[in-house]
């Protein structure tokens, strides 16, 4: 039995997932079929991959959980501090929500071309945290460990 990726491994696993994600989002979106309800959903998951390999590679546990807001709270406070959280409210909705057309109204056409705006910023923003760049932002490094006592 093999042993256990590392933390860092598994994060990057964690945002190649969000990164897929936001791509799908993207091509529907610039495609002829233009499924605002898809472009939403995979932009929410993108988001969701990507703090949750955040944590990971931060070596923080988290529950089962499609809250954004939630998750982020797991974060220390250098990670958060990067993080749009109106954009987190924006997505949140559209985790499970928007998969059932009575949970939530179709987004507007405004909203389909924001929301995957929203998830690229958190994908960006967790991918400058776990690998940072000299001179780019944000500038605040992630220090490893558990994070509020998790």
């Amino acid at each position: 039995m093999s042993e256990p990726a590392e933390p860092v491994a598994r994060g990057t696993s964690w945002l190649d997932k969000a990164t897929d994600d936001l791509r799908i989002a993207e091509v529907v979106l610039e495609s002829a079929i233009g499924i605002g309800r898809a472009v939403c959903f995979h932009s929410q998951q993108a988001a969701e991959k990507a703090i949750k390999g955040l944590l990971v590679h931060l070596d923080v546990d988290f529950p089962t959980s499609r809250s954004l807001d939630r998750l982020a709270s797991l974060l220390p406070g250098d990670a958060t501090e990067h993080l749009d959280l109106e954009a987190l409210t924006e997505l949140n909705p559209r985790a499970v929500a928007g998969r059932y057309p009575e949970d939530i109204e179709n987004p507007t056409i405004e909203e389909a071309e924001r929301i995957p705006d929203n998830a690229r910023h958190i994908v960006d923003v967790v991918r400058q945290l776990m690998d940072p760049q000299p001179g780019s932002t944000p500038k605040a490094a992630c220090r490893r460990g558990r994070a509020r006592g998790g």
